[in-house]
């Protein structure tokens, strides 16, 4: 007995991003954005393909594209951080608190955005991930 114990959860949606081609095509010295021609998002997205690549490509030369900004959500992420800790009294004016913390307890992944950049190796994958996986630490503090 006299444990107690201690969780956070955070859930988040993804963050808009915007397809775009590498290379200047409008020269008009700023990124240039491709041509929409279908919405782009599908239902069952994957590591290899998180949307529809096909929807967007390389508008005539000294043309802008039509596409807008932000308008595919990449990967949301959820985490669960918890900790447990307890106080023990070995003797009259000592205080001990043994904590155990773990942070992204369930381990899941929470991955980054995939490529973005029309016709290039990464285009429409996740290559990577954001932040660490499961850590555990164990702390003693002592009170006098």
């Amino acid at each position: 007995g006299g444990w107690a114990l201690a969780g956070i959860y955070q859930a988040e949606t993804g963050v808009p991003f915007t397809p775009t081609l590498p290379t200047d095509n409008a020269n008009a010295g700023n990124t240039s954005w491709p041509n929409r021609v279908c919405n782009g998002n599908i239902s069952n997205r994957t590591l290899k393909e998180w949307f529809n690549t096909s929807c967007f490509v390389t508008p005539p030369q000294y043309q802008f594209g039509n596409s807008h900004r932000n308008v595919l959500w990449g990967p949301g992420a959820d985490n669960l951080d918890l900790s447990a800790h307890r106080e023990f009294h070995p003797v009259e004016r000592v205080d001990l608190e043994f904590r155990l913390e773990t942070f992204n307890a369930l381990n899941h992944p929470q991955f980054a955005q995939p490529g973005a950049s029309v016709g290039t190796p990464t285009y429409g994958v996740v290559t990577g991930t954001l932040g660490n996986a499961r850590i555990v630490q164990l702390g003693l503090r002592a009170t006098f």
